[in-house]
């Protein structure tokens, strides 16, 4: 995709006042815990995906960045993910050198 960031396959489920509700198709996603609960978040989280998709990963391969940046919480911790471009399987993606950084 020259020039555009690539968005995955996802169903409107609800539209509000400045957000969208989604269901996104299966995905393969790098993602990282942000800071405990209670804890501020410096943007580290984010650093960390990123520098995997700019080479931090055992091939130092650089993977296309895409849209949106997913938020949630999930068993009282905040994730933080990158969906990663829909040509790579994730059995063909190379680990990532950050040991907290997980396909």
């Amino acid at each position: 995709m020259a020039g555009r960031i690539e968005e995955p396959a996802h169903e409107v489920i609800a539209t509000h006042d400045g957000f969208e509700v989604r269901r996104y198709a299966p995905t393969v996603q790098a993602r990282v815990q942000k800071a405990e609960p209670g804890q501020s978040s410096d943007g580290t989280a984010f650093r960390r995906v990123a520098g995997y998709i700019f080479g931090g990963n055992e091939a130092g391969m650089r993977i296309a960045m895409t849209a949106p940046v997913h938020l949630w919480e999930e068993d009282s911790a905040s994730m933080l993910a990158f969906t990663m471009p829909s040509e790579h399987a994730l059995d063909a993606l190379p680990r990532p050198r950050d040991a907290g950084v997980h396909l």
